[in-house]
């Protein structure tokens, strides 16, 4: 096991122990599995990422002529357009 010193803020430790509570409330427990979680849910994100590449890649270029042909425009653009 490695100690280490964490310093949080008030809403990320009450975040926390609300988390550690489905642990028993070991905190120490409850940070081990949410940085074990993130590489599982970074591994169905790019699962889902593979099967629907050829969909994203149509949705992007849709998106792109749309942009390119002006038939969308940015939130910035349509501010400025409404003087907003």
């Amino acid at each position: 096991m490695v100690r280490r010193e964490v310093d949080l803020d008030d809403e990320t430790d009450l975040r926390l122990t609300e988390f550690a509570k489905d642990f028993g409330g070991d905190v120490s427990q409850t940070l081990i599995e949410l940085v074990r979680s993130r590489e599982s849910v970074e591994s169905i994100l790019d699962q889902c990422e593979d099967a629907n590449q050829t969909e994203l890649a149509n949705q992007k270029a849709d998106s792109e002529a749309s942009f390119r042909e002006g038939r969308v425009v940015s939130w910035p653009e349509l501010k400025r357009r409404n003087n907003v």
